[in-house]
């Protein structure tokens, strides 16, 4: 009889275990979703705000520093999230890096092609785009920004080194 009862408590106990770590997975998918959206609309009202502007060089690298900085506290949260995971013994196959990693950040997407760079340029009004993309726009007699519709200063194109690494690296770890 002690035996019975031995066996159906610890029953009870490790399904009193495993609803609780459901219920922990299921509070941090959500709140990764959250961190998610909070990262993507920073990144959509920056662009917004960017096409918006009609202002000087300054105004649009402003915007652009801003845009990045907005992308870097998603990931700050994201990084946060999966060390809440680890900490908290999280393992039932949910992982918050890999289910970030299977989409591209948004500013790894070229605004023309909508496709991921692979030669990311920074153009004059300091954002960046894939070269092929731009150069083509340029050759079809366009002389404005794609992003912010004014007037290019100049046609130089720099490449984004910084960039290229970090979507090489991505690019990478999800093939």
């Amino acid at each position: 009889m002690q035996l019975y009862e031995d066996e159906v408590r610890q029953r009870k106990e490790t399904e009193e275990m495993g609803k609780r770590r459901r219920e922990e997975l299921e509070k941090v998918k959500k709140e990764k979703e959250e961190a998610c959206s909070v990262g993507q609309n920073f990144m959509r009202l920056y662009e917004e705000e960017a096409r918006r502007r009609k202002g000087t060089e300054e105004e649009l690298s402003k915007v652009a520093a801003e845009k990045d900085a907005a992308s870097s506290v998603c990931s700050e949260i994201l990084l946060l999230l999966q060390s809440y995971t680890r900490r908290h013994g999280i393992s039932s196959g949910f992982s918050v890096e890999e289910s970030v990693t299977r989409q591209p950040p948004s500013y790894f997407i070229c605004p023309i092609s909508q496709e991921v760079m692979r030669e990311p340029r920074v153009a004059a009004d300091g954002f960046t785009y894939e070269a092929e993309s731009l150069r083509e726009w340029l050759d079809n007699g366009h002389e404005t920004s794609p992003m912010t519709n004014l007037r290019l200063a100049h046609n130089n194109l720099v490449p984004n080194h910084a960039l290229r690494s970090a979507i090489q690296e991505w690019l990478q770890r999800n093939s």
